[in-house]
């Protein structure tokens, strides 16, 4: 499969697992989100699978090919994972709105606020981003 592939993914923090058996696949050309609670292993994950972070156990493939040190990943994986670096204090809705302009969408049309709405986008939608993880 071309894509990237995570499997079995895990990371020991401070003697304990804070990310544990993760395995997902994003196929070349398509975009995914990774939504959960504060303190969820997020970051830890996306930190891991970049390389700026060694990874307990799991595998890391990019279109097939496996990335097993974590400078192999670094240098194949690149994330952005500071909201600080963005202008200012942006709102979601802001910054919702940008990117789908950059996708060529309207702001708001009908798949976005369905997705808006089932990620409950509308009760932070005024938030600066920075508030958020």
């Amino acid at each position: 499969m071309s894509g990237l592939e995570v499997s079995g993914v895990s990371v020991r923090r401070g003697g304990r697992r804070v990310v544990e058996d993760v395995s997902f696949t994003v196929p070349t050309g398509q975009w995914c989100g990774l939504i959960g609670v504060n303190g969820a292993g997020k970051t830890t994950l996306l930190r891991a699978m970049a390389g700026r972070l060694p990874s307990e156990a799991g595998e890391v493939r990019l279109n097939g090919e496996v990335l097993a040190s974590a400078q192999a990943r670094a240098g194949r994986i690149a994330i952005s994972t500071a909201p600080e670096r963005l202008p200012g204090a942006v709102t979601v809705g802001r910054l919702t709105m940008e990117v789908a302009r950059a996708h060529g969408a309207e702001p708001w049309p009908e798949p976005l606020a369905r997705l808006a709405e089932a990620l409950a986008l509308d009760e932070i939608k005024d938030q600066p981003i920075h508030r958020l993880s």
